[in-house]
């Protein structure tokens, strides 16, 4: 896996948390043999929030996005999907971060490093910013 810059292109006014080489299997794929038994999937993100300061004046983790719910929603979100596409599946994963903690961006890599034998991996990396629709996390009820 190469190494991933520190902040996404064109998102210089946020802070970031990063979570590199979220590593679990996963049943993704096309073709038959890959809807038969999980495969490795590695996740990298970036998670662009307005402020870290808050938190780091106070060292209070509530005052942040906390990474280790992040990497149990991305992964509670995989398992429960029957993706095919990497495309759809980053799509949803995104979607739920926004959902459910304050983020202003977010720039995630899938990587499927099984997939074809001749490469060190294949994969799909997104950028996006928070949907206009949907208001901020701050005001949502914690995660379940």
């Amino acid at each position: 896996m190469s190494h991933v810059s520190s902040s996404p292109p064109g998102a210089d006014a946020l802070d970031w948390i990063i979570v590199d080489g979220l590593s679990f299997e996963a049943l993704i794929g096309i073709y038959p043999h890959e809807r038969q038994e999980k495969q490795p999937l590695h996740i990298d993100m970036r998670l662009g929030v307005s402020s870290i300061r808050p938190a780091a004046q106070t060292d209070d983790v509530a005052l942040t996005v906390d990474y280790q719910r992040v990497c149990e929603m991305v992964m509670m979100v995989v398992n429960a999907g029957a993706f095919q596409l990497l495309e759809t599946l980053v799509e949803r994963v995104t979607e739920q971060l926004f959902i459910h903690f304050p983020l202003e961006a977010i720039w995630i890599r899938a990587t499927k490093p099984r997939a074809l034998f001749y490469t060190r991996g294949v994969g799909v990396e997104i950028l996006r910013q928070r949907p206009a629709h949907l208001k901020s996390a701050d005001a949502l009820p914690p995660l379940s």
